[in-house]
């Protein structure tokens, strides 16, 4: 272990004068001591990393003496450019010293967004053709300094976990603010409306949100937890934001990383999301990496997302500005910035997310399916006479056409696109497609000799890479059916109830992990959990390997339902998830005994 005074000092003794760069965990006591100790105007807490290199850069060609840069290997790759292509020495030779917590190292364990970053931090350097030492002892710190004095070019000192003795910063950032936080970001959760989604910032705001959710019972599928790639969330939001227009997506961000790559606000504005919601927690710290300052609570972040183009920016301290912001901007249309000014005082015993990196990105991506494909294509001949002019979809339950009242359902649900797979008389559900503009048709020709599952499979282009619901056209539903699959975090999902009625019925049988192993119309064949309601949803990957396998044999088998196509895709391909909804109301109506029963026990009830 290195005391960090004596490190500071063989620095210094080689000629290092300046230092700059961003903090890291593993170097916050090393951080802190300079921060501390190093005179003012010989230290810069640089807005990221390649930033810091350019600080350095400008320090030589003004003094002729190296600059030290501090960096997470995380944040090689935003100095990879300066580096290369301005110090390197087939470019300006720019000596410096980079030093390089090295977080992820193999062999250590840390949190996934380390993994792949440990893994290649020396093999990057080695590529960049940098020279390093993986510093041991203080006596290295001369000699790398040397090196990069006599051959003007950059080096590296690597720092391992534990190589750096502690060191407790004196000159912390004060914050007034009443609330921390946690306390503030519980208020924002609390304002939401269902359907909202969030995309979290990198540290410990992301670490409390999942916290949160887990206290509340609730699942994880609307946050995004950015748990690397720093100052790049609001990024991600206007990506989502720009393709999901009918959702809120609020940007839970941190002023370190705010500060980072605020040019991102610029073009956030220029692209005018109306659904984008900026949250910007502000505690003028680096928080996460040993409460180095920012620069968060010198400037006006407010006056730069103004600026920028922001529709609207406002600052709240206390619970009740916050309160009052927040129900103001349910007035508003984004691009919006609204900065909340906290307290620097998190948890001691803040834990981490339980589920992994690839977990929570499939829960996100389940909870955002905007499209809905209904199979209408078949003839109905069980109605005789009833669906001799129209076809079955349409046939009143209720009073209402039973495909009106699912394209209804799905509309109050957010779905934006409702794809009809028609065949029998199409032409009534081209009439449905000018009544509704988020409804389109796409009709099969061969409907008639063919069954649902080339019904679906006709449906590709215009499915497109979309993820989405998948409805049969004969059923009436609660609502509850289509939020349960919303809500759901699995990525392909079966929707079961227990029985419901013992005529024409799938059953279906899952495992103990809740994935579909067989199903069919016969009782006895399965050891069934519930029935088939025809409700579903489906990954766009899913579905397209689906379609593979099914474009395999569909001259052999153009009857198959599209039900046994999932059950031989879930055992052999993917796994599909059963859910089970107790007390759903719901009814396939097949025929006039049908329509009866589901007029008396569920139209009335949904």
């Amino acid at each position: 272990m290195i005391e960090v005074n004596r490190a500071y000092e063989a620095f210094i003794e080689s000629g290092v004068d300046m230092f700059t760069g961003v903090p890291d965990s593993l170097l916050k006591n090393f951080c802190a001591y300079i921060t501390d100790n190093v005179p003012q105007g010989r230290h810069i807490i640089a807005a990221n990393e390649g930033n810091a290199i350019g600080i350095a850069a400008g320090h030589y060609l003004a003094t002729g003496s190296p600059a030290l840069v501090y960096m997470q290997n995380s944040g090689l790759g935003n100095a990879v450019n300066p580096l290369l292509s301005l110090a390197d020495p087939k470019v300006y030779s720019i000596p410096m010293v980079l030093l390089i917590g090295w977080r992820g190292e193999p062999g250590v364990h840390d949190e996934p967004q380390h993994v792949m970053q440990g893994e290649v931090t020396l093999p990057l350097l080695d590529a960049m053709q940098t020279p390093y030492v993986v510093l041991e002892r203080e006596e290295q710190i001369a000699g790398i300094v040397a090196q990069a004095m006599k051959e003007l070019r950059p080096v590296a000192v690597v720092v391992r976990k534990g190589t750096f003795g502690k060191y407790q910063l004196k000159n912390k950032t004060v914050s007034d603010a009443p609330l921390c936080r946690e306390e503030a970001m519980k208020l924002v959760v609390g304002s939401l409306r269902p359907d909202d989604m969030i995309v979290s910032t990198t540290g410990k705001l992301s670490r409390e949100l999942f916290e949160y959710r887990e206290a509340l019972g609730q699942g994880h599928g609307h946050d995004f937890l950015t748990v690397g790639s720093m100052g790049h969330s609001s990024s991600i939001a206007l990506g989502i934001a720009l393709e999901k227009p009918a959702r809120r997506i609020f940007c839970f961000d941190g002023d370190g990383a705010f500060i980072m790559h605020t040019g991102a606000l610029g073009i956030i504005a220029s692209m005018k999301p109306r659904n984008f919601f900026h949250i910007l927690f502000n505690n003028g710290a680096h928080e996460s990496v040993g409460a180095q300052p920012t620069v968060g609570c010198r400037i006006s972040p407010t006056g730069i997302a103004l600026a920028s183009g922001y529709r609207a920016a406002m600052t709240a301290t206390t619970a009740d500005e916050i309160t009052h912001a927040l129900h103001r901007l349910d007035t508003l249309e984004g691009p919006v910035l609204l900065e909340l000014r906290v307290g620097i005082n998190s948890r001691d015993d803040l834990g981490r997310p339980t589920t992994t990196p690839i977990q929570n990105k499939e829960a996100f991506m389940a909870m955002m399916p905007k499209t809905a494909v209904i199979l209408a294509a078949g003839m109905g001949t069980r109605f005789g006479d009833m669906t001799e002019l129209r076809p079955k979809g349409f046939i009143e339950a209720g009073g209402v056409p039973m495909v009106v009242r699912s394209v209804e359902t799905l509309i109050s649900r957010g779905i934006e696109r409702i794809i009809f797979g028609t065949g029998y008389h199409h032409e009534a559900y081209d009439e449905l497609a000018r009544r509704y503009p988020q409804v389109e048709c796409c009709f099969s020709p061969r409907y008639a000799e063919t069954n649902s599952m080339y019904t679906l499979y006709n449906c590709r282009d215009v499915i497109g890479t979309d993820d989405f619901l998948l409805l049969e056209s004969d059923l009436v539903f609660e609502r509850r059916a289509i939020t349960a699959l919303q809500e759901c975090q699995q990525p392909d999902v079966m929707l079961i109830t227990p029985v419901t009625k013992f005529q024409d019925q799938y059953y279906v049988e899952a495992d103990q992990q809740g994935r579909l192993i067989n199903c069919s119309t016969d009782k006895r064949q399965v050891k069934a959990q519930g029935e088939l309601v025809g409700i579903h949803k489906l990954s766009n990957a899913f579905y397209q390997e689906m379609c593979q396998d099914y474009a395999a044999k569909v001259d052999q088998q153009p009857k198959l339902g599209y039900e046994y196509e999932l059950l031989s895709m879930s055992q052999s391909v993917r796994p599909v998830h059963v859910l089970c909804e107790e007390g759903l109301k719901w009814y396939e109506i097949d025929d006039l005994d049908d329509l009866r029963y589901a007029e008396e026990h569920v139209v009335p009830f949904i």
